[in-house]
């Protein structure tokens, strides 16, 4: 038990490594007409489903956003990067800095209504649902 809670460990933290060198975004990178595109689908304001409009994001076209909230707002930058891999899939990720703490998010979901952001937390994948305000 104790070798396969070993190896899973390994593989988990491979698998981590190679998904965050996917999505390091060269220096010249240029932005693709589907990044534009989701770029323009994103900004705007976005609530969690389920939450208090006090609890909303807001999204700038300028890549600057504001996580409003009861104790206070923050303000952020936000980009986002598409890349294929070798096997043709196409993944793409919303990268939200806010100071030195940077969030990656890959994007499920993302049309005018709604956005499903999915990351990892305690080893979890957790899956956030945003309706449009």
């Amino acid at each position: 038990m104790k070798n396969f809670i070993t190896i899973t460990f390994l593989i988990l933290s491979i698998s981590t490594i190679s998904a965050q060198q996917i999505f390091i975004p060269a220096q010249n990178e240029e932005e693709t007409a589907q990044t534009q595109e989701m770029k323009s689908l994103i900004v705007g304001v976005w609530l969690v489903e389920g939450a208090s409009f006090q609890d909303r994001v807001e999204y700038n076209q300028n890549g600057t956003l504001i996580k409003y909230s009861e104790n206070g707002n923050e303000y952020c930058s936000w980009q986002v990067y598409t890349k294929t891999t070798e096997s043709g899939l196409e993944i793409s990720k919303l990268v939200v800095q806010c100071g030195e703490r940077n969030f990656n998010y890959s994007i499920d979901t993302l049309n005018d209504e709604r956005m499903m952001l999915i990351y990892m937390v305690g080893g979890h994948l957790s899956r956030n649902p945003y309706i449009r305000q």
